[in-house]
């Protein structure tokens, strides 16, 4: 199995007004495989509505394991730390309701 741990790093304390009149906020992710074979750092970009409310629900629970199958890491997205955030996020708000 592939597993990972996910957090939120940073998310900005003060949100930015967007064109459009939304607010929204800049969030980074931090992804530790449990392997100890990678720990990196991801720029989720900006975040509002309800995105934002699970990268929260996220920070505030903390770092989160995520499993994929063995075979996950031959076949992965070439932008696999996406699946894996949303992975992490989905966790977060699952386990908060």
């Amino acid at each position: 199995m592939n597993e990972f741990r996910v957090s939120v790093k940073s998310l900005s304390e003060h949100p930015v007004a967007e064109p459009s009149g939304e607010l929204s906020h800049e969030v980074e992710f931090h992804i530790d495989a449990d392997d100890a074979t990678l720990s990196m750092d991801w720029d989720g970009g900006v975040v509002r509505g309800e995105e934002l409310k699970r990268c929260l629900q996220l920070q505030e629970k903390g770092p989160v394991r995520v499993t994929q199958s063995d075979g996950w890491g031959d076949r992965r997205p070439e932008r696999w730390q996406e699946e894996v955030i949303n992975l992490a996020l989905d966790h977060s708000v699952s386990e908060s309701a």
